[in-house]
């Protein structure tokens, strides 16, 4: 013990004592320059003082400056800040140079050319001696030193070193040297000694400045460089990015779809300006999938402009960091930057060691110098990790940027040597759970899974697209559970697991792969079916002994039933469910339990069955406040009883069902499909209420995560429901888009109440814009497709006739009896759905017919009866409407002698409709309450948000 205790002891003694070393070296080695700086000068002053022949230069004739970036996006407050330091009267007093540091394509030029064409540097330098120097051909110290000399325009005869500091004593002012690309000469150790040298005579000049670009992030010795040091270049973030996309190739996206492509390929590109300018060079040829398409089969070779120049593709780039010699001596650094490459999240480097083949003593040998290596190379970068769980103070990690990790994978794959360690252990972080425990709580377990998942899905993959997939990869999968929904790395991941599990002949695997990729995309209905038939006929093969034969048959009609939902089924799905339901109670299963009443709760509920579907929903939400250790599937039902409270119009505590549901789901699934469900039912609450600036963001927040996993099947609904936020903004061809594309959507998943509904939306931009027959055509397609399918839908019919009566009595009192009519049925099956929101629509639906009738008091009373059910909605929309129709009412009231009073009263209730248009973003309720005062001949009063709202309308 003492032993041991005295070698730590050493070894800290001994880390502080070169510490100690390190920083005198460096205070000695900036001493010794600057002694030699001053003592350069003094002699440079005494030369000039004996001679009095070398008169001073005011003007040289340097070859010209390269121009300054057309396009530059991204740095601008690293601009300022180099700017600053250049001009800094500080740095010519203290002899200070800058470096600008980074990897290969990362935009170091540019900033160096922006800098020196900068306004304030001219100033500060002049005119003519900014000296732009490229070493990019300059592999020797001579070749170096040449390459100055040909920038200054020395004379041929005096193109030494002696020559170019002599040449630069001269000078009259400051002096600006940029030495581009410098890691050409100064980076094989060979050279470096001999290049320090020159850069430390150029310094000796009093009045000269350096700026070096230097592929890395390492800095040359022998210079003062500037404190604090210029930070190396990172990616430019995704507004940088799309802007220098969109500005290169001159292709604004036109639609979702386009928009979408677009997201995805800056993804792959990760911010690095040399890939988007060569990305966005072939998009001026190539549509956004046609690149995508190419990414997936090229990658980064794709990124060239067709000659060999590090500057003109990224995979010469990448290969000229590669080439370094300092890696070269460290052929670990290359199995480092394999595993790196199938981590896109990137490792802590304290568990780099975990993951690679150690030797007999349980180490890495030379894992620390090949980070090093790698670092000052910049070909990885320290990054935070993922913010799963919103740590404060999450660790850093090991990352490589997308387009060098693609060029490894694809060049450099790894090898099995290095990829079973790396198995190993994401198969012991996963090995304690089970496909249950997956819905269970442990905080903790999910902060460190969901830091993981892209690395695990991409080992995970890596491993089974190998001839001889290993079970224990295809268990892991199976694993991960509700935390494959947090990545679209499962999209790829899950297919490969259910082939590798056919291949092998794992039959349990087998069925609970299929189970998993039931939920991972918005298959067909009659598909679906067919999948949980499958799981069904795996669960019946199996032994009576095999303890998975019972639970695979249970989840197998758990699955059946939510399909026969989807297929409008619903007595078949209650039927099934209820046999699942069944089986996991003997099994002793909450969690299953809680997650088959939340699909009974939903079956019911789009049966119209909302009693039932009340009840059932309260049972598991109780059941799951019972067992707090299983939140995912608590958050489901809290989900669905919020929808039933909706559809009754209890929007409060549809609310909070929401807000809770968001709650458990932010601590263990934040971000993922669930979330982004009950993102969009909250959102879409928002939307009924009239909350518009609410609904939008939560809304696209939904949408977006949605299409991130791939399901536009759910984004489809996010998405429509976008387009009716649009319309109410009065943004009518933002709201086609949006429409347009879900109804395609749902076309291709064959859902048919999504259609419906699409229509639905079409049909009311129609009737907006005056366009009653098209409205009328839209009407006709929604009913036929309702026939077609059986009724499949919460109340597709029941809103098809509300629209109809809506398009009928927007063409006038002609269609008034037929209006009323469509209202009458609609709000008759609405009423047995319990539907209390719908049918005071349809109620007021039918006093907007009655006034325009002149039947004013019937009128009245329909306007009056509406408020009474919705007054504690807050549908803003609904209660700005029935304010409109009373106003209208109390106008004919007050008779052809509009008398004061009446005036007065239709007056206040226009008013006051518009105050309630206005908070809910209205735009044709607005339109509608403006062109009511003006057609009276009144003025639009000075109507402010008022502090407090009528409680009997909140």
């Amino acid at each position: 013990m003492f032993a041991v205790s005295s070698r730590l002891t050493s070894i800290r003694v001994s880390g502080q004592l070169n510490e100690t070393i390190r920083k005198f070296r460096d205070e000695f080695e900036i001493a010794v320059v600057s002694a030699y700086q001053e003592q350069e000068a003094l002699l440079s002053a005494a030369s000039e003082k004996r001679s009095n022949k070398e008169p001073a230069i005011k003007t040289l004739h340097p070859k010209a400056l390269p121009p300054a970036p057309q396009l530059f996006c991204g740095r601008r407050s690293l601009l300022e800040i180099l700017v600053s330091q250049l001009c800094d009267p500080d740095t010519l007093q203290s002899r200070s140079h800058l470096a600008i540091l980074g990897s290969g394509g990362i935009g170091k030029t540019s900033l160096a050319l922006s800098a020196i064409h900068d306004e304030t540097v001219v100033a500060c330098f002049g005119q003519d001696t900014r000296f732009f120097i490229s070493c990019e051909s300059a592999p020797t110290k001579d070749a170096f030193v040449a390459a100055i000399a040909d920038a200054l325009g020395v004379d041929k005869d005096n193109q030494d070193l002696s020559g170019i500091i002599r040449m630069l004593s001269l000078i009259e002012g400051r002096a600006l040297l940029i030495l581009d690309n410098l890691e050409t000469p100064w980076e094989s150790p060979s050279n470096r000694a001999d290049v320090e040298d020159v850069l430390s005579q150029l310094t000796s000049v009093p009045r000269v400045t350096l700026l070096i670009t230097l592929r890395g992030a390492e800095r040359p010795s022998g210079v003062r460089w500037h404190r604090p040091f210029l930070p190396p270049l990172q990616s430019v973030d995704i507004l940088a990015a799309r802007q220098i996309f969109v500005s290169i190739s001159d292709m604004v996206p036109a639609n979702e779809d386009e928009e979408s492509a677009l997201g995805q390929l800056l993804d792959v590109l990760d911010g690095v300006p040399l890939a988007l300018t060569l990305m966005a060079n072939l998009a001026q040829t190539n549509t956004y999938e046609e690149l995508l398409q190419r990414w997936k089969e090229e990658k980064t070779s794709m990124l060239t402009r067709g000659f060999d120049s590090h500057l003109s593709s990224i995979d010469i780039s990448i290969q000229v960091s590669l080439s370094s010699t300092r890696l070269q001596n460290l052929p670990i650094a290359r199995r480092v930057l394999q595993i790196l490459s199938l981590l896109p999240d990137g490792v802590e480097q304290d568990n780099l060691s975990k993951i690679m083949t150690p030797d007999a003593d349980g180490h890495v040998p030379g894992l620390l110098a090949a980070v090093a290596a790698l670092r000052q190379t910049a070909l990885v970068v320290d990054d935070k990790l993922p913010p799963a769980g919103h740590l404060s103070s999450s660790p850093r990690s090991l990352r490589l940027l997308s387009p060098i990790r693609e060029y490894v994978r694809s060049k450099l794959p790894i090898g099995r040597h290095d990829l079973v360690p790396l198995l190993k252990y994401y198969t012991e972080l996963l090995q304690s759970r089970s496909p249950d425990s997956a819905l269970s709580g442990d905080h903790q377990e999910s902060i460190r899974l969901r830091s993981q998942i892209v690395n695990v899905s991409n080992v995970l993959a890596e491993v089974l697209i190998n001839p001889d997939p290993p079970e224990d990869a295809i268990d892991c999968v199976v694993k991960l559970g509700p935390f494959s929904t947090i990545s679209p790395a499962s999209n790829v991941l899950l297919p490969l697991a259910l082939a590798a599990a056919q291949k092998i002949g794992a039959r349990a695997l087998e069925g609970q792969c299929l189970m998993m990729n039931y939920y991972r995309h918005g298959a067909k209905p009659q598909q679906q079916i067919l999948e949980a038939r499958r799981v069904l006929e795996i669960a019946e093969e199996l032994v009576e002994s095999d303890p998975e034969k019972v639970k695979l048959k249970s989840r197998g009609f758990t699955l059946l039933g939510d399909a026969y939902r989807r297929n409008g089924q619903k007595a078949k799905a209650l039927e099934a469910l209820q046999d699942s339901l069944e089986m996991e109670v003997a099994l002793g299963n909450f969690a299953r339990q809680i997650q088959i009443l939340y699909f009974m709760s939903n079956a019911l509920e789009e049966e119209g069955d909302l009693q039932a579907a009340l009840e059932v929903g309260m049972r598991s939400t109780k059941l799951g406040a019972e067992h707090p250790e299983f939140p995912i599937p608590r958050a489901y039902c809290t989900v669905q009883l919020g929808k039933v409270y909706f559809f009754r119009g209890l929007f409060r505590q549809a609310e909070e069902c929401y807000r809770m549901a968001l709650k458990i789901q932010d601590d263990v699934l934040a971000d993922s499909g669930p979330s982004a469900i009950s993102l969009f039912c909250l959102g879409e609450l928002y939307y009924a209420e009239g909350r518009i600036q609410e609904a939008k963001p939560i809304l696209e927040k939904a949408y977006q995560i949605q299409l991130m996993l791939g399901r536009a099947d759910f984004a489809s609904e996010s998405g429509l429901i976008l387009g009716r936020v649009y319309l109410s903004l009065g943004k009518i061809d933002e709201c086609l888009t949006r429409t347009h594309v879900s109804f395609r959507r749902f076309g291709e998943c064959q859902w048919v109440e999504g259609q419906i509904e699409c229509l639905l939306s079409l049909s009311q931009v129609e009737r907006l814009r005056g366009n009653l027959v098209t409205a009328r055509l839209h009407l006709e397609e929604a009913k036929q497709l309702y026939r077609k399918n059986a009724g499949t839908g919460t109340g597709g019919d029941a809103d098809i006739l509300y629209e109809m009566g809506n398009v009928l009595s927007s063409g006038g009192s002609e269609a008034g009896d037929e209006a009323s009519k469509y209202y009458i049925i609609s709000a008759l099956i609405r009423s047995r759905r319990g539907g209390r929101l719908s049918v005071a629509g349809c109620i007021k639906g039918v006093g907007d017919v009655a006034l325009m009738d002149g039947r004013v008091l019937d009128a009245k009373s329909c306007y009056n009866a509406t408020l009474a059910l919705i007054r504690h909605t807050g549908d803003r929309r609904q209660i700005g409407g029935c304010f409109l129709g009373l106003g209208s009412v109390a106008f004919v009231l007050s008779g052809s002698a509009r008398n004061e009073c009446g005036l007065s009263e239709s007056r206040h209730y226009y008013e006051k409709a518009l105050t309630w248009y206005r908070r809910a973003d209205d735009f044709w309720g607005m339109k509608a309450c403006r062109d009511r005062l003006s057609s009276h001949g009144w003025q639009e009063s000075d109507i402010r948000e008022p502090t407090t709202i009528n409680p009997e309308f909140n």
